[in-house]
């Protein structure tokens, strides 16, 4: 999904409700907490991005 002005990388907040996936909120991947993400394989990821 691309949105318009966004960085090609970028952080969604979603939680789980009664009636589904709901999105929060977007913020740039620094606003990223990574918790047990591989993160050489998401540096490569967002590397082959540029």
């Amino acid at each position: 999904m691309r949105n318009p002005g966004y960085a090609p990388a970028y952080v969604m907040d979603i939680c789980s409700t009664e009636t589904g996936l709901k999105l929060l909120e977007t913020n740039c991947i620094n606003a990223a907490g990574f918790y047990a993400a591989d993160v050489m394989k998401l540096a490569a990821a967002i590397d082959a991005l540029g």
